[in-house]
């Protein structure tokens, strides 16, 4: 089982979109996602705005984002022996791989 928890970075935690925790129960890749900017999804957008300011502000908050985030990993291995689980293996091994997608907001005058 893995979670994700919100813990003073600002971003959007409430987003419907989040994958903030998952399991498996056959080993399988557990692939969580958060949403830092409201309304970003990696592909590249218009705004518009009365100056380069304004275009830019939602986009130039550097406090989204920063801060330390916590993974909760929890491993339970049981083996069957004559129908009952016990806790006898240990070869088990857990690989945490972190993304990070990034931007670069830019204004120009039409």
């Amino acid at each position: 089982m893995t979670n994700l928890r919100p813990e003073g970075v600002l971003a959007q935690w409430e987003n419907e979109n989040n994958t903030l925790s998952g399991s498996s129960d056959s080993c399988e890749t557990i692939s969580l996602f958060l949403q830092i900017y409201h309304n970003f999804d990696g592909v590249n957008k218009t705004e518009s705005g009365n100056n380069e300011g304004e275009a830019l502000e939602t986009w130039t908050n550097s406090t989204f984002g920063f801060g330390e985030f916590n993974l909760e990993v929890e491993v339970n291995t049981q083996e069957l022996v004559s129908g009952l689980p016990t806790q006898s293996d240990s070869n088990e091994e857990i690989t945490v791989q972190w993304s990070l997608v990034t931007f670069f907001p830019r204004a120009t005058e039409l």
